[in-house]
This record gives structure tokens, C-alpha cells and sequence, in this order.
């Protein structure tokens, strides 16, 4: 296995240099790529740099052996389209997409699926490719379809910002990588913030108010 993402080869390009924490939890990762096997969730908060993790990953599996393939799973078509574009910029390898009527090729190194899509479809992907889930709260004991995805695949590796349930740590197994949001406000990577009460002279209004309860 690739023990540093600088060395990866020609094939990748990489633009950035990476925070304090993304090493910490690359090399964390690459200790579960080399068992080939396992359910990993990694959490770290909104605006610390989950995807280029994603996209780090993939690549140093991709780049460990020319017969290692991945699945990037992504919950909406915007995300994926903004993943699209920054793997074109990083990576020379050809890559392509299983989303609505554009249909994947099971046989090709990089696949980027939208999530929805991959329910009608994950037969054709074999179990030994490495799978990768953004957001993966989606994935919990209420959500049949996505735990058969994760159930699918030998190595699979979930992130979000956090669980949100307690049935998405138990479906991967608990979170093995914890960057909390304390000490990414500490760090300066994302803005620091404030608890407020909620004014009692205002109601929620319309249909389409969001609230986040256990």
C-alpha cells in the first residue's frame, strides 16, 4: 500500500496542502485500505475538507494496484457533478457516472454513482470494488435500500458531518475517525459560533421549517 499521498504517481495531481487533520486521518484510512475489508465511518464537521478526503482515498486505493477499482456514492447529482469536476482536475484515470439515464460501466476504474440511482442498479458492481458513501447519515437501520448498498461491498468507508442516529454508527459498526467541530474552531478550519434560545415572540412558518431532533 502507498504510504504517502505525495508518491502517488502520474496518474494524480494533487493541488492542495492538506490541514493538520488530513494527514491524521489519511493515514488512519490507509490502515483500514490494507485490510481490504470492514464498515468505516469518518465524521468531521461542514467546510474541513470531507471530500478531498474522499477523493485521497480513492486514490491511493486506485493507485496500490492497477486491479483495484472504487464506487463514490454521492446523495444528490449537485454533489456529485462538484466531485465530477475536481476528479477531472486531480486524476487522469478515465471515470464514469451510473445516474439516471446515464448508465455506468461496471468494468471502469472510478465510478461516480448518485445514490438514489444505485438502488436499481448496484447488481452489477462486484463486492471486492472499494465503496465510498458522502453523507452517509443516509445510511441507517429506517433506510433498507442504502444499508443493502453498504451490505454489498467488502470495504466501505462512510462520511459525514455527523451520524445523526445512532442506527448509522451501529451500521458501521461505530465512528472510527472523529474530527470534532471544537477543535476545528480551534484550529481556525471552520467559524466559530453561538447557542441562542429560541425567541419566544416567533413561531416556525410554512410548511418547510427544518429541525434537527434525536
Amino acid at each position: 500500500m502507498t504510504t504517502s499521498i505525495e508518491h502517488l504517481g502520474s496518474n494524480f495531481r494533487l493541488r492542495r496542502t492538506l490541514w493538520r487533520h488530513q494527514p491524521e486521518a489519511l493515514a488512519v484510512a490507509e490502515s483500514f485500505l490494507r485490510a481490504r475489508r470492514g464498515r468505516y465511518l469518518f465524521q468531521l464537521p461542514t467546510g474541513s475538507g470531507k471530500g478531498l478526503l474522499i477523493r485521497y482515498i480513492a486514490y491511493l486505493w486506485l493507485a496500490e494496484s492497477n486491479r483495484n477499482r472504487v464506487l463514490l456514492v454521492f446523495p444528490s447529482e449537485e454533489v456529485l457533478r462538484q466531485f465530477q469536476r475536481e476528479i477531472e482536475a486531480e486524476c487522469a484515470l478515465p471515470y464514469t457516472v451510473e445516474k439516471a439515464s446515464s448508465r455506468g460501466q461496471s468494468y471502469s476504474r472510478i465510478v461516480l454513482a448518485s445514490q438514489n440511482t444505485l438502488w436499481g442498479r448496484i447488481g452489477k458492481y462486484e463486492p471486492d470494488r472499494l465503496c465510498i458513501f458522502d453523507e452517509c447519515h443516509h445510511e441507517n437501520l429506517n433506510a433498507e435500500s442504502n444499508i443493502e448498498l453498504v451490505g454489498k461491498f467488502d470495504l466501505v468507508f462512510g462520511f459525514s458531518a455527523t451520524p445523526w442516529s445512532h442506527g448509522c454508527e451501529l451500521v458501521f459498526d461505530r465512528v472510527h475517525y472523529s474530527y470534532p467541530l471544537s477543535r476545528a474552531v480551534e484550529e481556525k478550519i471552520c467559524a466559530s459560533y453561538e447557542l441562542v434560545p429560541w425567541p419566544e415572540d416567533e413561531t416556525p412558518q410554512g410548511t418547510h421549517e427544518l429541525f434537527f431532533c434525536e
